[in-house]
Order: C-alpha cells, then structure tokens, then sequence
C-alpha cells in the first residue's frame, strides 16, 4: 500500500524480483510482460517493474482493460484497497474531500507526462473504470539530460494535466454515474 501510495519505485522493483524469481531485473521483467500478457489479454511490454525504464510500454486502452478486469478477479477488492483513495475532483479539478463519490486511483508522473488510472466509486457501489495518460512527448524528449531532475516547465505542466484529470473524472462521474 506504502509504495502505490508514495510512489517508492525502488521497492516496485525489489517486489517485481522477488515476485519474479529472475536473476535480472530484464528477466523479471519479461516474466512480467508474460504474465500480464496472459492475465489480461494485453500487449503491454515492461522493461521493469516501476514503469520508469523507457522499454515499458502500455495503451490506454490496455491499462484500462487491466482494471476491469482487476475488478472483476477474486483479488479486485485488494486492488482497489490499495489505491489512493480521495474525493470527486470539482469542475476546477480540485479533489474534495468530503465528496460522497470517491476516487481511487494511481497516479504516474515524469518529466512532461502524468497518467492516471483507477475507479471512480458511486455512494451506492457503481463504479466506471479509468485510465487516462497525458503528455507532451517532444518537451520530454528535448529536456537535456542535466536538467531531467527539474526541467523548466514541467511543474506548471503536471499541474495542468492534473487539474484536466480531475475535470475528466468530474465530466464522467456526472454523466455516468
């Protein structure tokens, strides 16, 4: 629960070896790629475990499929307990709180790039599943290596993507659920 909700990719891999039983992280992940291949019905390919290495891969539509049918497996409910739990975004795309709609989700976020993938949970139990990946792929890849801890612009970047996910979520919530 610790690393989804604090992002401690470190531990992603240390987890994805140990789950794994490969010598190397590569292996691992390939075993990893196989599994959720097979699981899921997917065609992501993971170059490790913390979504981090730039041989990972996975649509939108596959890491949304992911989650349905998480939801739908014995082990969904433990899924879902282990995702950040907070309220509906507002129309400004700010979470509030004391929302009776609940969102849990896990959010991924680098340089020019934030995703978002969850359920958005009804009072009554309904839930719509998301996933929704944002980014501005020619900024990512004109950063300069030594500024890829803070490159100029990002911040401001992340907080526009974020406040379009919580405007999304609030949009879908209202029309769906």
């Amino acid at each position: 629960r610790k690393m989804l909700k604090f992002s401690t990719n470190l531990t992603a891999e240390a987890v994805g070896l140990a789950a794994s039983g490969a010598g190397s992280l590569e292996g691992s992940a390939a075993v990893m790629t196989s599994w959720a291949q097979r699981r899921f019905g997917i065609a992501a390919v993971f170059g490790d475990h913390s979504g981090l290495g730039p041989k990972s891969r996975i649509a939108p539509a596959e890491m949304l499929a992911v989650m349905l049918k998480a939801r739908t497996s014995p082990t969904g409910a433990l899924l879902e307990g282990l995702l950040r739990d907070m309220g509906l975004p507002g129309a400004d795309g700010k979470a509030q709180e004391k929302a009776a709609v609940r969102v849990r989700a896990k959010s991924g976020t680098m340089n020019f790039l934030s995703n978002l993938s969850g359920y958005v949970v009804a009072k009554d139990g309904r839930r719509l599943a998301f996933a929704v990946f944002t980014a501005d792929l020619p900024r990512r890849a004109a950063v300069p290596v030594e500024q890829r801890e803070d490159p100029e612009g990002d911040a401001a970047w992340v907080k526009r993507a974020r406040r379009l996910h919580g405007q999304l979520l609030h949009r879908w919530a209202g029309m769906y659920l």
